[in-house]
């Protein structure tokens, strides 16, 4: 079972999106359910993994928020860990906010921020990311955009730089219609020292959707 102040901070989670979702221009949310089998990294080799995504856009800015859920469905006497971890990245249009035109290469200019949070049965992340971000008009791509933060892991010694790249792509084969959409981190210095070291590093993850 999960831990109940972890059921407690779902809650929470899940009215704060609510509440985003009323107050948003547009909005668009999924759940998304992946199994497989022979994980190199962590002690389970076999995982269940339940992903809830939302992405919101307001009159000044948007909002993404997901949160992953690793083995929701453990059983008391099984050997694998319910492992929580998501994030949320509220940006501000500063083109929104001044009423800037947007019809060239740049098509806006962000202040941007991440919260990171998450936690297990032995250990917790935390971290804040603030920076800076583009949004570029790219033909063909819904959106394609560059973000620079300071990293501030509250869980290791000293800050560092991540950047993040996102992108979505809609295309058509014949009559059907898919879209693409990812993501890559990069890290750019370590984090902490010792037994706790984090070492420059980067990762991506990509979805390939179907419309049915």
């Amino acid at each position: 079972m999960l831990r109940l102040k972890h059921s407690y901070f779902i809650f929470l989670l899940y009215c704060l999106s609510n509440f985003i979702i009323n107050a948003a221009d547009f909005s668009q949310s999924s759940v998304t359910i992946l199994s497989g089998n022979n994980f190199e990294l962590g002690n389970d080799r076999r995982r269940t993994e339940l992903t809830y995504e939302s992405l919101n856009i307001f009159s000044y800015g948007d909002s993404f928020f997901w949160l992953d859920v690793t083995s929701p469905f453990k059983k008391n006497d099984s050997d694998r860990n319910t492992n929580l971890y998501g994030e949320w990245s509220p940006r501000i249009s500063i083109a929104k906010l001044f009423s800037l035109k947007r019809d060239g290469l740049i098509k806006d200019f962000t202040f941007s921020n991440t919260f990171e949070f998450g936690n297990n049965n032995i250990t917790q992340t935390r971290a804040h990311l603030h920076g800076l971000g583009l949004d570029f008009n790219i033909p063909g791509f819904r959106l394609f955009s560059f973000n620079f933060y300071v990293r501030d892991n509250l869980d290791q010694e000293g800050s560092t730089f991540q950047s993040t790249m996102v992108y979505i792509y809609p295309f058509k084969l014949s009559s059907h219609n898919f879209l693409i959409n990812a993501y890559v981190d990069i890290i750019y210095a370590d984090e902490g020292n010792g037994s706790t070291k984090r070492e420059t590093h980067w990762h991506t993850a990509q979805q390939l959707h179907y419309y049915i």
